[in-house]
């Protein structure tokens, strides 16, 4: 059903978006396309998720984002 289609669309993305978790804020400017890559992933896993009212993994998935971000920013700091 519409419900097993979008859990496999942020279980899907949620795995492609590891992928880039370990850039370096440089690496990730350095590519255009890859930042809209990602960020067509998030708007699709946010999207996906709400469409399923799944706010705790909305939630969930914002706040692992914001580790994310905060792992490059540091990183860079350094």
């Amino acid at each position: 059903g519409r419900g097993g289609r979008k859990r496999a669309v942020i279980v899907r993305n949620l795995a492609d978006l590891a992928a880039v978790e370990g850039l370096s804020l440089a690496e990730y400017r350095r590519d255009r396309v890859r930042q809209k890559g990602v960020e067509r992933l998030l708007r699709e896993t946010v999207e996906a998720a709400v469409v399923l009212r799944a706010v705790g993994d909305a939630r969930r998935l914002f706040a692992a984002y914001v580790v994310a971000v905060e792992r490059l920013v540091t990183a860079e700091a350094r």
